[in-house]
């Protein structure tokens, strides 16, 4: 299992496949309980953090949506949560070849199991935390 490598979706297909550079998050020198700090990052470097695929921070998630009004709505950052629930393949739909290759389908299992399953249990950790604890943000809309 260790010498198949997990795909990525396209970053053409989803946004939040996008590298780290210097342009979309910047984080701090220190550490907390061994996972980095983030001093500065684009909506999408945070929302991709807040539901990361290696590691789940609950810390963040509860600091994240007690701030994120000050430079989000709360309607932007549901539709981003659901854009970042909705990952996409990394295998063309249409290379019949690939989806019969044994390898290709083991790195799909694998793509599903590291990181869309992760990733869509953290946006559904965000949505029960942000329901549960700033239930107002849905009063009006």
């Amino acid at each position: 299992e260790r010498h198949i490598p997990i795909l990525f979706p396209d970053i053409k297909q989803y946004q939040y496949a996008e590298p780290d550079s210097e342009e979309n998050i910047i984080f701090e020198e220190e550490q907390r309980d061994n996972q980095v700090l983030i001093k500065a990052a684009t909506i999408h470097k945070l929302v991709e953090r807040l539901t990361y695929h290696e590691y789940a921070d609950p810390t963040f998630v509860r600091t994240f949506l007690m701030t994120y009004r000050s430079f989000c709505k709360p309607g932007e950052l549901l539709n981003l949560l659901i854009s970042r629930y909705h990952i996409p393949s990394p295998l063309d739909p249409d290379d019949l070849d690939a989806r019969r290759d044994p390898l290709q389908r083991e790195a799909v299992k694998r793509f599903k199991a590291n990181y869309v399953s992760p990733i869509q249990l953290r946006v559904l950790n965000v949505f029960r935390h942000w329901v549960e604890n700033h239930y107002y943000d849905f009063e009006q809309d």
